[in-house]
């Protein structure tokens, strides 16, 4: 009986190493927007050249999903689709820039469009069945939309000009991008159904919009010699500077229901860059990544506004953080001595 017992233990144990083992091989088909991060890494390239990879919001399972594909560069600004199945991201290859859209479960490559630009400022848009993004022709930047099979490429332009750096409402009714007419910057806000505008001329030269509760605009302008951040009300037409302190302010982005925006400050001294909140209702501002004395950038949020990952810069080094905007704790997701960069929900 004893015998038997032992047998029996020793099967069992067996077992569970078995179904251990296999647990832990990740080979992911669908991620899970608010429980997955794609980012960029050089970790396992001997010619330092970079992979697109996924990761657990804790950090683990790390994948690379190109270590087949060439032409991943540190830009390449890859971003998950709505429904987990495929990463879009930007490539170099023979003297091109090209939009692609990446398989998870079959790791296929599709190319889809050249862009002829570093940053299309591509993003999914109609549950992800469309891509938003900026081609240059002619020497011009204008706003495409295509479809994710690669079919029906739509040139959505309001004009002839620079246009580009677009975005989406939440209800996918109107769209906010910056229009340059010699060398001028206004912000334009158009509605879809009808190609109604409203513009307003701007200073400055790096204007990143964003919409808030579907109609104010959130952006950027250098103003006084430094970045600062601005509020527009669309119901009185008014524009409110947004007090982010006495040092550059960039890239706002609404979080928390449309009730925050996070932004990108360096306000602790030109070595540092730090991401901050800021309430829109009490107008109050506090930096949530004093703890690391690095320069901060390329902030993503989660779909639901809660969770921050962004890329943490040190010497020869970098690292993927997240940080959650109702508790402030920061996790450092990577923990790896690479070019870990370029993160995105």
């Amino acid at each position: 009986m004893a015998k038997i017992m032992k047998n029996y233990n020793s099967l069992f144990l067996f077992l569970l190493l078995i179904y251990t083992a296999v647990s832990c091989i990740h080979n992911p088909e669908q991620l899970n927007k608010n429980d997955s991060v794609v980012f960029l890494s050089n970790r396992e390239s001997p010619k330092g050249e970079f992979d697109i990879f996924t990761m657990k919001i804790d950090g683990t399972y790390q994948t690379n999903l190109t270590n087949e594909i060439g032409s991943i560069r540190s830009i390449s600004n890859p971003l998950i689709s709505p429904d987990g199945k495929s990463v879009l991201y930007t490539s170099f290859n023979r003297g091109g820039r090209f939009l692609h859209i990446l398989d998870i479960a079959k790791k296929k490559d599709k190319y889809l469009v050249n862009v002829n630009l570093d940053n299309p400022s591509a993003s999914f848009i109609e549950n992800g069945t469309k891509i938003l993004y900026v081609k240059k022709i002619r020497g011009k930047k204008q706003i495409f939309i295509i479809n994710t099979n690669g079919d029906n490429e739509r040139n959505i332009s309001s004009s002839s000009n620079d246009e580009y750096n677009p975005k989406f409402s939440n209800d996918n009714k109107r769209l906010v991008f910056v229009r340059s007419v010699n060398k001028k910057l206004s912000i334009v806000t158009r509605i879809l159904n009808s190609n109604d505008e409203n513009s307003f001329e701007l200073k400055g030269n790096r204007i990143n919009p964003a919409f808030v509760n579907n109609n104010d605009i959130i952006y950027e302008s250098f103003v006084d010699d430094s970045y600062k951040i601005y509020m527009f009300d669309h119901e009185s037409k008014q524009h409110t500077l947004l007090p982010t302190g006495n040092s550059n302010a960039y890239y706002p982005k609404p979080a928390l229901n449309n009730e925050y925006i996070i932004f990108l400050s360096d306000a602790r001294g030109m070595k540092y860059k730090d991401v901050c909140l800021l309430n829109l209702k009490t107008k109050k501002y506090k930096i949530l990544t004093n703890r690391l004395n690095t320069i901060n950038q390329n902030t993503s949020l989660s779909s639901d506004g809660k969770k921050v990952v962004f890329e943490s810069i040190k010497y020869n080094d970098s690292e993927i953080y997240l940080l959650d905007l109702n508790d402030n704790k920061l996790l450092n997701l990577t923990n790896n001595l690479a070019w870990d960069c370029q993160p995105s929900f």
